[in-house]
């Protein structure tokens, strides 16, 4: 297989959502799953595929000629990097948490996949709670909010 990308996915989410299960699935690399908060210190990182169908079959050509990706039976299988980072709770651009490492992790990401308890299954912090005690959508604006303010810390400190 193929496996230099200059593509980089950036798994994000509040902590405890499943950002490492979809990681996990994506790469078929295995790594700690369990159901609490901050399992994930530190980014883990691999390499998965994104699948289309290749263009020597859309355009009729007799055989493929794949630089970047691989063909198999008529589907590129294209490499991207993936980047599972620790998990933001409330303040983390305050340094609460491990936001700091969040941001260094997803800075250079091309995309931003984010991971939503849609259940309200898990409370602010990331601990288990009661099936719809929490609002999805509130995790949204957090995470959209978190991300935004380290952001601006971040630009703020490399250009004055």
């Amino acid at each position: 297989m193929v496996t230099q990308t200059n593509i980089l996915v950036g798994i994000i989410g509040k902590t405890n959502v499943g950002k490492s299960t979809l990681f996990s699935a994506l790469t078929m690399i295995p790594v700690k799953i369990e159901n609490r908060p901050f399992v994930t210190l530190e980014p883990n990182v691999g390499i998965g595929y994104v699948r289309r169908e290749c263009p020597h079959k859309i355009l009729g050509l007799p055989r493929c000629d794949a630089r970047n990706s691989i063909c198999v039976d008529g589907n590129r299988f294209i490499p991207v990097k993936v980047v599972d980072v620790p998990g933001l709770i409330p303040g983390a651009h305050e340094g609460r948490g491990l936001g700091n490492k969040f941001l260094d992790s997803l800075r250079q990401a091309d995309v931003l996949l984010h991971v939503i308890d849609a259940s309200g299954s898990t409370d602010p912090e990331g601990r288990p709670a009661k099936p719809g005690s929490y609002d999805p959508y509130a995790d949204v604006i957090q995470i959209r909010e978190g991300v935004r303010s380290m952001a601006d810390i971040y630009y703020k400190e490399r250009l004055g």
